[in-house]
């Protein structure tokens, strides 16, 4: 059962939702397949792919064009990309393409039908920096354990992905760590700094300093 958030609104988080490109990438979308999505609340749908539209089937559904009690049909958009091959996007009831449909009062429909926020527009800067900061550690394969050393890249993401999310991790880690100490939270702040690790730091001069005239 979806949840209200802290300013009276759903959380898409909190909501069933259905991934289309996950489907693509299992081969699940094709045509004349049928499959069975479950959710950890325990409720669950069959799914008969077709070539231009998913059809939803549970107990409780009864929204679509057809208005067949117990279906939904949900029709698939499928672009070519320049370089070939496709991606596949769900056209929800009001028009819009999405990637993602969430389940709310029995309909599958965008969060923008079902007028969902997410999570993190529902805290302060700091902890929704942290928040997107965790999610790159845990999609390059890491822990939510923002003191460990950053992740390796993964295998099979490219170079230029990598370096791209390593770029907005430490933009998001200055932002929750100037936000902290904005708001006062001086201790907060520095559990965030981790120690660089052995042997980065070398020591290329020793002796004492002489200011050059």
């Amino acid at each position: 059962m979806a949840q209200s958030a802290g300013g009276g609104r759903r959380t898409c988080e909190s909501c069933p939702s259905i991934d289309v490109r996950s489907l693509q990438r299992q081969g699940k979308l094709r045509e004349d397949n049928w499959f069975q999505v479950r959710w950890s609340d325990g409720q669950q749908v069959r799914c008969h792919s077709l070539a231009w539209e998913l059809v939803f089937r549970g107990p409780s559904l009864g929204f679509g064009a057809t208005k067949t009690p117990g279906e939904q049909r949900i029709k698939l958009y499928r672009p070519r990309c320049r370089f070939g091959g496709n991606r596949v996007w769900f056209i929800c009831r009001c028009g819009r393409t999405a990637a993602k449909l969430y389940l709310v009062d029995d309909v599958f429909a965008c969060r923008h039908c079902h007028n969902l926020t997410y999570r993190t527009q529902m805290v302060d800067a700091s902890t929704r920096a942290v928040i997107k900061r965790r999610a790159i550690r845990e999609r390059l394969g890491g822990g939510a354990d923002l003191t460990d050393l950053f992740p390796e890249r993964p295998a099979g993401m490219h170079g230029r992905t990598n370096a791209r999310l390593r770029v907005k991790a430490l933009a998001l880690e200055h932002q929750s760590f100037g936000a902290m100490l904005a708001f006062g939270t001086m201790d907060e702040a520095l559990k965030l700094q981790r120690p660089a690790p052995d042997g980065t730091l070398k020591i290329v001069a020793t002796g004492e300093k002489e200011d050059v005239a």
